[in-house]
């Protein structure tokens, strides 16, 4: 079982080694965990204790940066994966797999982070006023080099009239 908070720059998934979040954990301690790989837009987990196995993966809605991803053994039957969007700039996820299947929100940790939401979302509406500034600039700059090569230089001139006749 699992669930995720987020902040403008990092993903964060509170994983518990059960079935489900409101079962007894099993008692998994960081040496039980055989393996966690960060992939760009995915992370699998693998652990077993005795003969229980336990296996997660997420293919993420958006890239992350596996290098700067880490993990570490909460409490005893948990970890914590802190996984660093990959995004240049502070950005906001609406969800956090890429299918539309539901998603348990870690409500104490979001709580704590949603202060900075509103920033972001701030930073990304001026984000996408200034490209599309660029992109109306870059348009005009199209236009009037366009024209500009469609100059007199392409109509015959008197001379070559006269020399024609």
């Amino acid at each position: 079982a699992w669930q995720w908070a987020q902040s403008g720059r990092d993903v964060f998934v509170s994983v518990k080694f059960a079935h489900k979040l409101d079962a007894p954990a099993t008692l998994i301690s960081e040496r039980d965990v055989e393996s966690v790989d960060f992939g760009n837009t995915s992370v699998k987990l693998r652990a077993s204790k005795g003969g229980k196995r336990y296996g997660l993966e997420l293919a993420l809605l958006r890239a992350i940066e596996p290098g700067n991803s880490t993990w570490q053994s909460a409490s005893v039957g948990r970890a914590t994966l802190t996984m660093r969007k990959a995004a240049n700039y502070r950005e906001w996820w609406p969800r956090l797999l890429l299918s539309k299947a539901r998603s348990n929100v870690w409500w104490d940790k979001q709580e704590a982070l949603d202060h900075e939401k509103e920033e972001v979302e701030k930073e990304a509406r001026a984000r996408e006023k200034e490209a599309k500034k660029k992109a109306k600039e870059e348009s005009a700059a199209t236009t009037t080099s366009s024209d500009e090569s469609m100059t007199n230089d392409d109509a015959p001139t008197a001379d070559a009239a006269a020399s024609e006749a």
